[in-house]
């Protein structure tokens, strides 16, 4: 069973506002932790466990919407990726000091959500990962809703069912550009 270590978070109100202002202009920063290719091999390879997930929020009128047809991803809970998540809640840009070699996108886990808000990941090695999944929609011009995030740890052939919701807004990430500009061409 998995151990839940934080509840999905978001964004301080003062801070989504912030947000909103400078729009999703980000400040580069430099990463001070390597990529340590030992330590992320392990989560490159092919696992044998299963992660379950449904997600939903609750909008203040009481509508619930799930992240329906958007990609869902897990990302391991390494010091590299925790410095880079760090670094992207505080509406930064993190760069790290290299590009990570390409065979190493395996790493990173994608799945894509039901109509219901269900989706599953396979193949998973053991080890503690973030799972992030989006859940938006609009009102009029303006997207709501956001990307929610929590850590899950997965080992023992195991199925780890997840139950990830928030009533409120999470934060919103573009997770595809970040994660694109850590990995050579």
């Amino acid at each position: 069973m998995t151990k839940i270590i934080y509840q999905p978070f978001r964004l301080r109100p003062a801070l989504s506002a912030l947000l909103l202002i400078v729009g999703c202009v980000r400040q580069p920063v430099q990463m001070q932790t390597k990529f340590d290719y030992s330590e992320h091999k392990p989560y490159a390879d092919r696992g044998e466990n299963t992660v379950k997930v449904q997600d939903f929020l609750r909008q203040q009128g009481g509508g619930v919407v799930t992240c329906a047809g958007s990609e869902a991803i897990l990302i391991p809970n390494t010091p590299f990726f925790r410095e880079a998540f760090k670094h992207y809640r505080e509406i930064k840009k993190p760069q790290p000091a290299e590009k990570i070699s390409p065979e190493f996108r395996s790493m990173v886990k994608r799945s894509q959500c039901d109509a219901q808000g269900n989706f599953a990941f396979h193949n998973v090695p053991d080890g503690s990962w973030f799972l992030f999944t989006p859940v938006t929609w609009q009102v009029r011009d303006s997207e709501q809703g956001g990307m929610l995030v929590r850590e899950i740890k997965v080992a023992n052939k195991e199925v780890t069912p997840v139950l990830l919701s928030e009533t409120g807004r999470p934060d919103r990430y573009e997770l595809n550009d970040l994660l694109s500009s850590f990995f050579a061409p």
